[in-house]
């Protein structure tokens, strides 16, 4: 039971938010690290002990800094202590909405949303009508939020929001898991647990259930090609179906970056790795999290749901993925970026997963970015320019300047008639060394 004592001590003249955690480990990397606080929980199951799950209710110390600095850029692949996603969108989520909020972390190591052959049935979140499933992770992070809720709830200042922040599993697509038992399921878990969350004197259901978009499997880009090509299918089956599953009122995407963080960069060399699980991308994740969450709670936009933006499009984040292909190597290679995810699949090209987001929409500040004419022959180019050539497709917008939804500069550099445009710095800086020019900036994105 959380102690009132400590509670009167953690919350400020503001009332709290409180986050419900759930999905798959990466939601959790570096948070126990930075979570402080601990408060015993009464329903932690030692059936679960030997688990990954944590044994407590914390809440989030607030770093000074609220970027990712010095320290942070030099610890990569899980290494700080202080920095991850989580930790980030605290930090983000403090300032902006400028009140103290609580994280029940109950994430826990490849658990699956939907039900895995032959594992135990604790092992996945949608275990609650099967009756071997007992305790299951998913009854024991209701049950610890519920007390939760109360405790803050009965506070002096009282609980505002409550929010499921859901983090899923790669396992789900890895098992070739469809579009429509994913968006099935996932509805299921919104419902289950917008019932569950009632049930109870002082609590009420949660106000919104926070969708973070799953990245491209680790190591992907080193299968055959036919492999990528599936991988990529898999997930992106989970993404359409996390998509259509936005649609509820209540359920709200609010990041698509880890397919753009789980790509290798131009040949995959050691100077430019992936960046997923990195440091500096966890920390944007949490950040864009956090941003697009608030926009959600303070003006009602999903802001990655293009039909949600058309009132107010520059409060929203970018829609359209847009992808990668490459055909040949060193002076003869060619490489393609387009909007549909199988648009280059034929040969010679070689998918490389999704490169960067653009805009669906037109905005103040916007301009619309062109790929001039592309075939098996010629690649094309990326450009901005006013007057596109015959046959140009516009592929999106993106912004003419530096924009609050919209910091990164999307750079390109050329050698010959190759063009490679990329919205990694390490990536443009790794190109121009292997004798691509210095790299020009051809409008910004997030």
């Amino acid at each position: 039971m959380v102690g009132a004592s400590l509670l009167a001590a953690a919350l400020s003249a503001s009332a709290a938010d409180v986050f419900l955690v759930i999905g798959q480990s990466s939601g959790r990397w570096r948070a126990d690290e930075a979570l402080t606080v601990s408060i015993p929980s009464q329903t932690q199951s030692a059936a679960l002990s030997s688990t990954s799950i944590p044994d407590d209710v914390r809440m989030l110390e607030l770093p000074i800094s609220l970027n990712c600095d010095a320290d942070c850029q030099s610890n990569r692949q899980l290494g700080s202590l202080q920095y991850g996603p989580l930790p980030a969108f605290a930090r983000s989520w403090a300032r902006l909405s400028q009140q103290p909020a609580y994280f029940l972390v109950r994430s826990k190591s490849d658990a699956r949303l939907t039900k895995p052959d032959g594992a135990q049935p604790k092992d996945y979140w949608t275990s609650f009508n099967d009756p071997q499933a007992q305790p299951g992770i998913y009854k024991i992070a209701v049950a610890d939020f519920k007390a939760v809720q109360r405790q803050v709830n009965a506070s002096a200042d009282g609980l505002d929001k409550s929010y499921v922040i859901w983090i899923p599993s790669d396992q789900d697509a890895k098992a070739g898991v469809g579009t429509e038992l994913y968006r099935a399921k996932l509805k299921e878990l919104f419902n289950r647990l917008n019932a569950d969350m009632g049930q109870a004197e002082g609590n009420k259901p949660f106000d919104a259930m926070l969708v973070v978009s799953p990245g491209y499997f680790p190591g992907y880009y080193a299968s055959s090609t036919d492999a990528i090509k599936a991988n990529r299918d898999k997930v992106n089956a989970i993404v359409s179906a996390q998509d259509l599953a936005a649609a509820s009122d209540e359920v709200v995407q609010i990041s698509r970056a880890r397919r753009l963080q789980s790509i290798p960069c131009e040949g995959g060399t050691p100077e430019c790795p992936s960046t997923n699980a990195e440091t500096s991308a966890d920390e944007a994740l949490g950040a864009e999290m956090a941003r697009n969450a608030f926009v959600y709670r303070s003006k009602g936009i999903k802001p990655l749901q293009a039909s949600s933006c058309a009132a107010d499009p520059e409060s929203c984040g970018a829609t359209v993925d847009i992808y990668r292909w490459v055909a040949g190597d060193d002076d003869n290679a060619k490489t393609v970026y387009g909007a549909a995810p199988k648009e280059f699949d034929a040969t010679p090209y070689q998918f490389a997963g999704a490169s960067f987001q653009l805009f669906q929409d037109p905005a103040i500040g916007r301009m619309p970015l062109y790929r001039s004419p592309a075939t098996t022959d010629s690649a094309g180019t990326l450009s901005t320019t006013s007057e596109p050539t015959e046959g140009a497709r516009m592929l999106g917008y993106c912004y003419a300047a530096i924009s609050p939804n919209a910091a990164k500069p999307l750079l390109g550099v050329n050698k010959g008639a190759r063009q490679v445009v990329t919205r990694d710095p390490q990536e443009a800086a790794a190109l121009t060394a292997a004798g691509f020019s210095e790299p020009t900036t051809l409008c910004f994105v997030n």
